[in-house]
């Protein structure tokens, strides 16, 4: 996966937003999945506008024959996980359609769920609708219903995408996030470095508690992990990627609410070099 500063050298894609996306003639041409696949890589690429977000949209919904259903109507579920991720902007660029926005996000959110459970997509589902627009409150209860419902499915690179999806949201359930934590347990020790960077990343966006009242997750995830390690001694290449992934968290991560930049030792997740000694098997320790 490319850095966004990576991806904005990239010539090849604003050359086919000028020579097909500008074209409604063009688009017609793609297939569903060609059409949807290209709708939400400009949205990645950050190329999405408001003229090629309108052929998008007006391409989807035309009638292959007068009088006839929408083309949309034959979209798979992957089809629409791919527009979802296209209409991200669109409501700010055309608010005069926003029912089609709201009603893909409601066929995500609720019409499709069953479908969606069977093929193992509840997850990536989950991920489009957060980034789809701002929810409400009660989008937010049928989200926070949502997670809790497949939580215990999920695999420990999974579960990380959990508070990436959260913050996204909006969802500060404290009841989620207890769960959350419970869930991760000895995940902890197993994660990769990239996973464990995915979830530091979202931790530190994540807040949990009632208005006013509310916490950095990653605060309260890193007390919770070093209370477990102090019950039970960590394996050192865990300790290990742990510190690692703390380190590649750069500054923009680091920041928190009430405008005060958090550093790795205010997580409480970066143990001190006596702390560290302690964790380390006897052979391992510093001298």
């Amino acid at each position: 996966d490319l850095h966004p500063s990576q991806r904005a050298t990239l010539a090849f894609p604003r050359a086919f937003r000028k020579e097909v996306a500008a074209n409604k003639e063009a688009l017609k041409l793609l297939s569903n999945d060609e059409l949807c696949i290209a709708w939400s890589s400009l949205d990645r690429f950050q190329l999405m506008d408001k003229q090629t977000s309108l052929n998008f949209f007006q391409v989807a919904t035309a009638a292959e024959e007068p009088g006839g259903p929408q083309r949309c109507s034959q979209f798979s579920l992957r089809n629409w996980l791919h527009a979802g991720l296209g209409l991200r902007e669109f409501t700010k660029f055309h608010p005069r359609h926003k029912d089609f926005h709201e009603s893909v996000l409601l066929r995500l959110l609720v019409d499709e769920q069953e479908r969606l459970s069977k093929r193992g997509l509840q997850l990536e589902a989950l991920q489009v609708v957060t980034r789809m627009a701002r929810l409400n409150s009660r989008q937010v209860h049928r989200t926070t219903a949502l997670v809790m419902g497949v939580l215990p499915e999920l695999s420990p690179s999974e579960i990380v995408m959990i508070p990436k999806i959260c913050a996204a949201g909006g969802i500060q359930d404290e009841a989620l996030f207890g769960s959350v934590v419970d869930h991760l347990g000895s995940a902890w020790n197993v994660l990769d470095l990239r996973d464990l960077v995915l979830l530091w990343r979202g931790l530190l966006k994540w807040r949990v508690g009632l208005p006013g009242l509310q916490r950095i997750a990653a605060v309260e995830a890193a007390e919770a992990l070093a209370q477990q390690w102090a019950r039970k001694r960590p394996p050192a290449n865990a300790v290990v990627r742990q510190l690692r992934a703390l380190g590649r968290l750069d500054e923009m991560s680091l920041r928190g609410t009430n405008q005060e930049a958090y550093s790795l030792e205010s997580l409480g997740a970066t143990p001190s070099p006596g702390e560290a000694d302690s964790i380390l098997p006897p052979g391992q320790r510093a001298a």
